[in-house]
């Protein structure tokens, strides 16, 4: 593959920014990775161009402009340049085709491990690794295991690349050659090929597939169907057509015949796994499987109980149906109720300020809606509430929201089901009647169309129903699935302060007391001590009293002595005697 210095591009080439999916998809190509699609970026495996060419989605003036200019450079989000494509071809379609050219990188390439010969296991991770994995590997008796490690985007389950990264990077054995790839999963059969091709670029002898829950999931109702004698024969031949095809775009796009091995034990944990992860209420998830329980601690840093989960409560409906009202009372009682942030994204509110530039055609509409989604994924990423009431009456702006949110935490759709006919007998605003005489146009029901959710959590119809029958139903929902505590457990959780503070306050009672205590063992200990002092002073003065005494006495009794010798009659004469008797 040739690649290009940033400064070699032609000046005035037209930078084209597709979808991350795509720039991924160009990332391997410029690796070398024969991808199985006839434009990048595809869901459906079709037939690529080959010869170092590549097609990217364009619109009509991304087209004309790169055409123009005879090259077009391709760049990721941020319109950093990842590669440049020359001598271009392309196709338009209604409203987007594809533009096609020689594919160069810009920058420097990157060098992928050399099998030199020896016999590989290349594992494509969609997942974590699990204890049935790794066993499944070591019975391949491969020369070298080679683990892909997803560095972009999220898994078909909604695992972010970093968290799915670290979870492999926690478990892998030491003999595992970590590979971090720019691989951008579907989510569909066609990752199977795209994992095929993966492994063949790699000179994999073996590829070992660590599939999603979403695509585990869907291989299982597959094996289900086709087991069962009532499946229809005609749908299982379709299955076993498109699987083919697959496999065949899979066997176009490599040079060597990587063996697929069943990792179909690991994959069931994984689907396991996930399922109590999402379900966990108010206790961590655990696992049966060594490895994957190893990583649960991980992954609940992405998926929290749901206790602690952000969740995203985004009420749909008509003008008029009572969406704001319910939206603003589960508000006030979310902040009475529970100990996290609550935020109220109302769609009249927004509309004047985050979307104040925005119309009401449809694409007004459908980014009115994607920016209270973004919002409200912030929200929920830190584990905060959003309360959300737009009209949202597009299928694709929710299911973006969706997306947004899951990715981070929960979302909640409520369909506030109240009929056009009652929303319009209410008219609270009087845009019905402005509507139906032509003044305010584009009006949802009326002029513009609305979609009703096929996929809504909960259905309410506020139609002869108080306002708090309506939050009672929705308030219950969230208590029973877990994401808000219920009566039950608020008492307890009340009983449980209030025998805290009672005990914080009985300790408090009793370090008084020791306190107390503690001072008045001290001022006995004083006291005891100058007794002590006074005794020992007593006792000193006693002692120096009686020294003087007795010194008194022996000066007393020398004194006395003295006196006989010197002073008493016949003291002389007797010394005259001995004298004389001498």
């Amino acid at each position: 593959m040739q690649w290009r210095a940033v400064e070699e591009r032609r000046a005035g080439s037209p930078v084209v920014c597709p979808c991350d999916r795509t720039v991924a998809d160009v990332r391997l190509a410029l690796l070398g990775v024969r991808l199985p699609f006839a434009v990048l970026g595809d869901v459906t495996a079709g037939e690529s161009p080959g010869d170092g060419r590549v097609r990217i989605p364009a619109s009509e003036d991304e087209i004309a402009r790169g055409l123009a200019a005879g090259e077009v450079v391709v760049g990721d989000c941020e319109s950093t340049p990842v590669a440049v494509l020359s001598e271009l071809s392309s196709a338009a379609g209604a409203g987007q085709g594809w533009i096609e050219g020689r594919l160069a990188g810009v920058g420097e390439g990157v060098e992928l491990p050399d099998a030199e010969g020896r016999t590989r296991v290349v594992v494509v991770a969609a997942r974590p690794l699990t204890e049935l994995d790794v066993e499944g590997v070591r019975r391949l008796g491969a020369d070298d295991v080679v683990l892909v490690v997803p560095a972009g985007g999220t898994s078909p389950d909604g695992v972010p690349a970093a968290v799915l990264r670290h979870c492999l990077e926690v478990v892998a054995p030491a003999d595992f050659t970590l590979v971090p790839l720019p691989v951008s999963w579907r989510g569909t059969g066609v990752d199977e090929a795209l994992g095929a091709a993966i492994a063949a670029r790699l000179e994999g002898t073996h590829l070992w597939r660590l599939r999603s829950a979403a695509e585990a999931g869907a291989h299982e109702a597959d094996s289900r169907q086709a087991d069962s004698p009532e499946a229809d024969s005609h749908e299982a031949d379709s299955q076993e057509a498109d699987s083919q095809e697959a496999d065949s775009h899979a066997a176009d796009s490599r040079d060597a015949d990587a063996r697929v091995a069943d990792a179909r034990g690991g994959d069931g944990l994984w689907v396991e796994g996930l399922e109590r992860l999402r379900e966990a209420t108010s206790e961590l998830a655990g696992s049966a499987d060594v490895l994957l329980d190893k990583v649960m601690p991980v992954l609940s840093r992405w998926r929290p109980p749901r206790r602690e989960r952000g969740v995203v409560v985004f009420f749909t409906g008509f003008s008029g149906s009572g969406k704001s009202t319910l939206a603003k009372g589960l508000a006030d009682y979310l902040t009475a109720q529970v100990d996290r942030a609550v935020t109220l994204l109302d769609g009249d509110v927004v509309r004047r300020l985050l979307s104040s530039g925005l119309g009401f055609d449809r694409a007004g509409r459908d980014l009115n809606v994607r920016r209270i989604g973004f919002v409200a994924a912030e929200v929920a990423r830190h584990g905060g509430i959003a309360v959300c009431a737009p009209i949202a009456p597009y299928a694709e702006s929710r299911a973006a929201v969706r997306e947004m949110v899951e990715a981070v935490g929960d979302l909640v759709l409520v369909h506030v089901a109240t009929s056009l006919e009652e929303c319009e007998r209410r008219d609270v605003k009087g845009l019905y009647k402005k509507a139906r005489a032509g003044v305010v146009t584009q009006f949802t029901g009326i002029s513009d169309p609305y979609d009703e959710p096929l996929d809504a959590e909960l259905r309410v119809d506020t139609t002869g129903a108080s306002f708090d029958e309506s939050l009672a139903v929705i308030t219950g929902y969230l208590e029973a699935g877990g994401w808000l505590p219920t009566q039950i457990a608020r008492v307890a959780q009340s009983a449980e302060a209030a025998r805290v503070a009672q005990s914080a306050e009985a300790a408090q009672v009793a370090q008084s007391a020791e306190a107390a205590q503690v001072a008045q063992s001290a001022e006995a200990a004083q006291v005891a001590q100058v007794a002590q002092v006074a005794q020992s002073a007593q006792s000193a003065e006693s002692a120096e009293s009686a020294r003087v005494t007795q010194q008194d006495a022996e000066s007393a009794e020398s004194g006395q002595g003295a006196r006989g010798a010197e002073g008493l009659p016949g003291g002389q004469g007797l010394a005259v005697d001995v004298q004389v008797e001498g």
